[in-house]
């Protein structure tokens, strides 16, 4: 009789469902983690080149402005407010005097009316804006454009029928800096229509004369190179303030100011410029998933499913 030998069967360890249902689990998590992290890391997009406005992202859009009162502007005792395409100017008339010494006083602002109502630093209908400078009180000057015999200079100008000289100008505030592109003026007499023009970051101090006020002020001369009619004064775009003085050149040199051979006058009809304003923030970045991400997340969701196919109970 043969003894039968015992066989010894080592079985293998059991297979550890929780460990595998962790395992899996945790996987899942790590991938919809890695998913999330990339998911979450945003992607410019740009605009389309064509939404921008004409002269590329925050280019201003030109302003022409006509003197001719069609933008309702509220005329008060010393000052005029114009708004064109929405842009509001306010306007004052201002003069200089200057003794035979050379002794500088700055009177204004200008009343907008003088005696019996009629127009001083004004709208003129149908030709822009004028200055028929008079005294008045607080406004003591010597030189009048009212020099007598019925004799009227409507306009801005540089004449003087005394031994004291004078130029008249207009004030124009912008409520931030321009660049000015044109000016146009047309005939207030048989004068010469020269013009000079200043632009200021600020408002100018005339407590010391016109000569002190404009220093550090950008002035370009501008002649009159027509003969009548309507004329436009063309301006480089380095030209840039937020107050902008256009005056009428004298027959003399006054600082910055070129003088002519002859005194000037004429209405101020029109204005073109354009509004510097800075570039808009650009616009804030879009997150958008990419295909890596999106595989990233596909195995993150079905590491989730899985472990929760295997804790079923059978």
């Amino acid at each position: 009789m043969v003894a039968r030998k015992d066989l010894q069967i080592t079985a293998r360890p059991p297979l550890n469902i929780f460990n595998l249902r962790r395992l899996r689990l945790g996987l899942g998590a790590v991938l919809l983690s890695v998913a999330g992290q990339v998911f979450a890391t945003p992607i410019n997009i740009l605009a389309d080149p064509a939404d921008d406005p004409p002269g590329g992202p925050g280019a201003s859009m030109p302003v022409d402005l006509l003197f001719d009162g069609s933008g309702d502007p509220v005329v008060g005792p010393d000052f005029i407010t114009d708004t064109s395409s929405g842009v509001p100017l306010t306007l004052r008339g201002y003069q200089v005097e200057l003794d035979e010494q050379g002794n500088e006083t700055v009177f204004g602002p200008a009343p907008t009316l003088r005696a019996r109502g009629r127009n001083g630093f004004n709208y003129v209908p149908g030709f822009g804006i004028g200055f028929v400078s008079v005294p008045a009180p607080g406004y003591d000057i010597t030189e009048s454009d009212l020099p007598g015999g019925g004799l009227i200079i409507p306009g801005f100008d540089s004449f003087t029928g005394s031994n004291a000289r004078a130029i008249e100008w207009m004030e124009i505030i912008f409520p931030s800096v321009v660049t000015l592109n044109y000016i146009d003026v047309d005939d207030s007499s048989n004068f010469d229509r020269s013009i000079w023009a200043a632009g200021f970051d600020g408002t100018p101090d005339y407590s010391r004369g016109l000569t002190n006020a404009l220093q550090g002020a950008l002035v370009q001369n501008s002649r009159d190179d027509a003969t009548d009619g309507l004329f436009r004064h063309i301006f480089d775009e380095t030209f840039v303030g937020s107050t902008l003085l256009i005056g009428a050149a004298p027959d003399f040199d006054l600082g910055n100011i070129v003088g002519r051979d002859r005194s000037s006058s004429f209405y101020i009809t029109g204005l073109g410029f354009q509004i510097n304003g800075d570039a808009p923030p650009p616009p804030p970045p879009v997150a958008v998933a990419e295909p890596p991400t999106v595989t990233l997340l596909a195995l993150g969701l079905i590491g989730l499913a899985l472990t929760r196919r295997s804790s079923r109970p059978a």
